[in-house]
């Protein structure tokens, strides 16, 4: 049914307080109604950021979702990134406009968006990032984290559990 549902948990009591529900529309690119569950599972999820939420799927392909009006959240572009499943995405705590994906196909690739989207502004013509560089990894990367304290680290996690810290 296309929905999406966040929670909220409380620490302290490791409760749910709270969930809300979005409706997923259909992305159209290249004048093709596309869901990211039917070109392919989606894999991994963003965390939810003023400018948006980015999807990413088991062919490769990254979505980016943006608040829209009538409780929906509306796809604003479609890029195909990865060769291989993509694992996970990050976006920077210090820019929002600067995320960074791995995949299976060893590779992690930072991107940036030129004007990130406000969460409050659809735009139907926004272009999607660009790749920044491209780090091949040498094997299957699981998952990517930006540093919480410095604006220029990036951690990967390698499939069979070997940590990788970039600078």
């Amino acid at each position: 049914n296309w929905m999406i549902k966040f929670w909220t948990i409380d620490l302290h009591s490791l409760r749910v307080t709270s969930i809300y529900t979005q409706k997923l529309s259909t992305c159209t690119v290249a004048e093709q109604n596309i869901h990211p569950i039917c070109s392919g599972l989606a894999t991994c999820v963003s965390d939810w950021i003023q400018t948006g939420l980015l999807i990413g799927n088991s062919c490769g392909d990254l979505y980016k979702y943006i608040f829209g009006t009538e409780n929906t959240v509306h796809c604003t572009w479609k890029l195909h990134l990865h060769e291989a499943q993509i694992n996970d995405i990050e976006i920077s705590p210090f820019m929002p406009n600067l995320s960074a994906s791995c995949s299976s196909d060893f590779l992690i690739k930072l991107l940036y968006s030129q004007e990130p989207s406000r969460h409050d502004e659809y735009k139907e013509d926004e272009a999607p990032p660009y790749i920044l560089f491209t780090i091949d990894a040498k094997l299957p990367v699981s998952s990517i984290r930006f540093s919480k304290y410095s604006s220029t680290v990036l951690f990967a996690t390698m499939i069979e559990g070997t940590i990788n810290v970039f600078d």
